[in-house]
């Protein structure tokens, strides 16, 4: 039987320390034989410290009553022996749920209010507000009051529909995903923006960070889901009903949210494409007397086949499952059932796509830093070797020599001050010229910078009623952000050329070995824009 996920992680967990370790021990090493200067140190304690605490994170993404709670509990909590994350019929999960450690703060659920909304704040401001947050403690050994204490995301409130429109949760052009509306005129909406769920889980102090996502109407109120979280994820678990396959919903959550800008077809090896899993959650439901098991099989494939050419995604990709019985079987011990729900094989897929890219980032992290490492270790040993020569040559010469061999040297050291001190000023010259233009392209990529290109077409869309006008509005804002990539590029590419003839002119005049940084390319940037 292959290993699970929680055991695959675990060995990557190792694998990640045993490395940091070897990376703390070399460091150690070089600083003795004094064969490091500050910069290289600094980057290879950088280097060090990403390996130890390395950030993996696992999206899960569908519509409402996909069973995606369900397939956390079974995947990472089972050893509880009972749901942690609320997981009964109908809407569970209603605001973005985050699990993560850090150390630094106790077990706890903290939840920032919808009526955050109303201010202009991103998600990502909120978070440096820890005032702002209803901060919930989590007892780590009741497992019933952590069940307890989590079923708060699932909380929810009723609002007006104007209100609702202000938070992004009523469309007046998409009728059919809105809210139910009461026989008093009013909505559903979440209680809750955001959910960090804070506990010392073995994975989650690992690194693992698990994000739990409601539905298609929350998904798209939340600006940052769409632009930061989920695009970051190191994988994406795409979950649909087996009884159900792709519907006009999923469809719409997998092609805005989900699936990559300018990711590859199905069968591509797209990187990003690759990072996606789709599972078809529920398969428990085909489960009847009346159907043998081999047409319950074809059914599936049949499932499978349509799902995969709907959403442009390899076959092998999409994956049968029943997280519900895969949960029973886990906490039941019972092997059977465990294989029949189909949740190894989704288990170490994930594992094996997760921890594959991760290693592979950071291994070509390690070879790019240890050739930089190399090259300044064999730069400082040729001058300490140059160095050496011409002392043990002068040594030679003042045998039998008189004081004019000393007015020499005195003269040959006032010479070698001079060019250090002329090198030195070059240097802090062109330091000088680097931050100047490293400002001025900090700025044109700045958060102020785009909020100003956007509040046209913030005022645009916060309008009542009509928005005519709104697609030009839309097509200017966009053409000036255009020109803000096209304008930030070109300043990096004056800075790459810059760097590149002032080292080459120091190298060239004083001996040094400098090497030019590695270009700053915003064509994804770009991708993204269009």
């Amino acid at each position: 039987m292959s290993a699970s996920f929680n055991e695959q992680f675990g060995q990557y967990g190792a694998w990640r320390r045993g490395f940091a370790t070897q990376l703390q021990e070399l460091r150690e090493w070089l600083i003795a034989q004094d064969l490091l200067d500050a910069s290289v140190q600094e980057r290879l304690q950088r280097l060090e410290e990403q390996m130890r605490t390395d950030k993996v994170m696992v999206a899960f993404v569908a519509e409402f009553s996909r069973g995606k709670s369900e397939l956390i509990n079974a995947v990472f909590f089972a050893h509880y022996g009972r749901r942690l994350m609320p997981a009964s019929a109908g809407r569970t999960t209603m605001c973005p749920a985050e699990l993560g450690w850090e150390p630094e703060l106790p077990p706890c659920l903290r939840l920032l209010p919808i009526d955050t909304r109303e201010s202009p704040e991103s998600l990502g401001q909120w978070r440096m507000r820890p005032d702002a947050w209803v901060q919930q403690p989590l007892d780590i050994a009741d497992a019933q009051q952590i069940s307890d204490t989590l079923a708060k995301v699932a909380e929810v409130r009723k609002v007006s529909i104007d209100q609702a429109r202000a938070w992004g949760f009523w469309h007046d052009d998409e009728a059919a995903d809105n809210p139910m509306v009461d026989a008093d005129g009013w909505v559903e909406v979440p209680m809750w923006r955001h959910a960090l769920i804070n506990m010392p889980h073995p994975l989650l102090k690992q690194g693992l960070v698990i994000l739990d996502t409601p539905g298609l109407n929350a998904v798209g109120a939340e600006p940052e889901l769409t632009v930061n979280l989920i695009p970051q994820a190191h994988a994406v678990v795409f979950v649909l009903g087996a009884d159900t396959g792709v519907t006009k919903s999923d469809l719409a959550i997998w092609r805005d949210h989900v699936l990559p800008a300018g990711a590859g077809k199905a069968g591509g090896d797209d990187a990003l494409a690759a990072s996606r899993l789709v599972v078809l959650n529920k398969v428990d439901t085909l489960w009847d007397s009346l159907s043998s098991g081999a047409q319950v099989q074809a059914q599936l494939r049949r499932q499978q086949q349509d799902s995969a050419q709907l959403l442009g995604v390899a076959l092998e990709r999409v994956l049968p499952i029943s997280a519900q019985k895969g949960l029973v079987a886990k906490v039941g011990r019972n092997d059977s059932l465990l294989q029949a729900s189909g949740l190894p094989a989704f288990e170490d897929l994930l594992a094996n796509g997760i921890m594959g890219q991760r290693q592979k980032v950071l291994q070509a992290a390690v070879r790019t830093n240890v050739q930089q490492l190399q090259s300044q270790v064999e730069r400082v040993i040729n001058m300490r070797r140059g160095d050496l020569d011409d002392q043990l040559a002068e040594l030679c010469g003042l045998r039998g020599k008189n004081a004019t061999v000393i007015a020499s040297m005195r003269a040959r050291i006032e010479a070698e001050h001079k060019e250090f001190d002329q090198s030195a000023s070059r240097i802090q010259a062109m330091r000088n010229i680097h931050m100047r233009m490293l400002k001025e392209l900090f700025l044109l990529l700045s958060s102020s910078t785009l909020k100003a290109e956007l509040a046209e077409l913030k005022e645009a869309l916060d309008q009542r009623g009509l928005k005519l006008g709104l697609r030009k509005v839309y097509e200017q804002t966009f053409e000036r952000l255009h020109a803000v990539a096209a304008k930030a590029q070109d300043q990096a590419d004056e800075i790459q050329a810059m760097m590149s003839s002032s080292f080459k002119e120091l190298n060239a005049e004083f001996g040094f070995s400098l090497q030019t940084p590695p270009q700053l390319v915003l064509s994804e940037l770009k991708d993204d824009l269009r």
